[in-house]
């Protein structure tokens, strides 16, 4: 997995925030008491279709002294709809737990930081429209398989190997539900 550490280099403060967590050195994030990172996956894993997509996630580490007791990690629903963007809504949730409990939240592939998808007429139209729908997926071209929930579910393995976490607690609303079950499927020995 090659990991990004964008904005660091050359500058002492940033590089006084970084936290090693696993293999993976995150930075402060700027809008969050976590730290953020990124890790660049390839596009199709069966490489049919070249490239890679960054994908985004936080890391909330548990506040009292001790070692964690496991990692909650919040899936956001739509599909479409990022996980960091509903961070607040997860963190309260999650409160009473994080403690001793640390929190991860990952944008999924095409959505929030991680390569998000813009088709404009889908996203301010007033209803979807089955033409709406099938225009975007077309703009997408190939790779438009490719932002599958499987793919997502994969990307989510990855982060969690490198972080060294062991096993999960996941935790989905709406879509997000969809996208436990497949995790499970795919992964079952990380939860």
């Amino acid at each position: 997995i090659a990991l990004l550490a964008a904005g660091i280099a050359g500058d002492p403060a940033a590089a006084a925030s970084i936290k090693r967590i696993g293999t993976v050195d995150l930075h402060a994030c700027r809008d969050a008491a976590a730290y953020c990172g990124d890790i660049k996956r390839p596009f199709d894993p069966d490489l049919t279709v070249s490239g890679s997509i960054t994908i985004h996630f936080e890391f909330h580490p548990h506040s009292v002294a001790g070692k964690s007791r496991g990692t909650l990690v919040a899936t956001e629903g739509g599909p479409g709809y990022p996980a960091t963007g509903s961070r607040e809504d997860y963190l309260a949730l999650f409160k009473p737990l994080m403690p001793d409990h640390d929190v991860l939240m990952m944008d999924n592939r095409g959505t929030g930081q991680s390569g998000a998808i813009d088709c404009h007429e889908l996203q301010t139209g007033e209803k979807w429209t089955v033409e709406s729908v099938a225009a975007c997926g077309a703009s997408l071209g190939e790779r438009a398989p490719l932002y599958s929930t499987v793919y997502a579910a994969d990307d989510l393995a990855a982060i969690v190997d490198a972080l060294g976490l062991g096993k999960i607690d996941l935790y989905g609303d709406s879509y997000g539900t969809y996208f436990e079950q497949t995790f499970a499927v795919r992964h079952p020995d990380a939860l």
